[in-house]
């Protein structure tokens, strides 16, 4: 037997098996990067989730055990100017408590479902009231396209202008008080006509007691007419 060549095959036999185990541990090792070992931190994560879960929000005893207050930064207020708030024995407000219990639904729950209530009517409130100053405004404009005319030259007068001149001859006839009360009472192109008519037939007394008791609640051309009256 060469016995060289059993040393040399076993030598050859050693260095396969460690190169094997050199690749087994490479792969291990690439495997570890890809895959950690499990360290525990899964199961304390379970646990934590089990720890960690919210417990159910309370709800209130009865159904009269709920605050519906609406937030006084949504701005609702009432006729007097005051924040707007559910009276004590509204039926809206009473339906809601019901239902709020029946579906077990938590104080938060009801806090955050009044809060979507005020915004809807606040909305609803505001495109309203957009609404109705729209129409305002062109019915304004019309009554003041009606005003437009010719002066004596011929040359045109817008109604802008014929209502501002109107405005500084009640001024300096009246006063500023006055004046302001009289055109408040002014809401359309015949009333500008009227008053400017009634203010070319006043005489040098129309100026004086415009705020005695004869002229009390009178605007407008009818407080005009009065004071015009005086004088006959």
């Amino acid at each position: 037997m060469d016995t060289n060549q059993d040393t040399t095959q076993t030598e050859s036999n050693d260095a396969g098996d460690e190169a094997g185990k050199d690749q087994q541990e490479e792969g291990k090792s690439i495997a570890a990067e890809e895959t950690p070992a499990d360290d525990g931190k899964a199961k304390d994560g379970e646990d934590q989730g089990k720890d960690g879960e919210k417990e159910a929000p309370e709800v209130p005893d009865s159904p009269d055990k709920y605050d519906l207050t609406i937030p006084d930064d949504i701005g609702l207020k009432d006729e007097n100017g005051d924040p707007l708030q559910f009276s004590a024995d509204d039926p809206l407000a009473k339906s809601f408590r019901d239902f709020l219990h029946e579906n077990k639904l938590s104080q938060a729950a009801a806090s955050g479902l009044v809060k979507l209530y005020a915004e809807a009517i606040k909305g609803n409130i505001t495109q309203t009231q957009t609404a109705a100053t729209e129409k305002e405004t062109a019915r304004r404009n019309k009554e003041v396209e009606k005003l437009e005319t010719t002066d004596a030259e011929g040359k045109k007068v817008s109604g802008g202008t014929r209502i501002e001149n109107l405005n500084k001859a009640l001024k300096a006839t009246f006063g500023a008080g006055a004046s302001k009360i009289i055109q408040r009472g002014i809401t359309n192109a015949d009333e500008v006509i009227e008053v400017e008519k009634l203010l070319a037939s006043l005489d040098g007394t129309a100026g004086k007691g415009d705020q005695t008791d004869d002229l009390e609640g009178l605007r407008g051309a009818a407080r005009l007419k009065a004071i015009r009256n005086r004088g006959k």
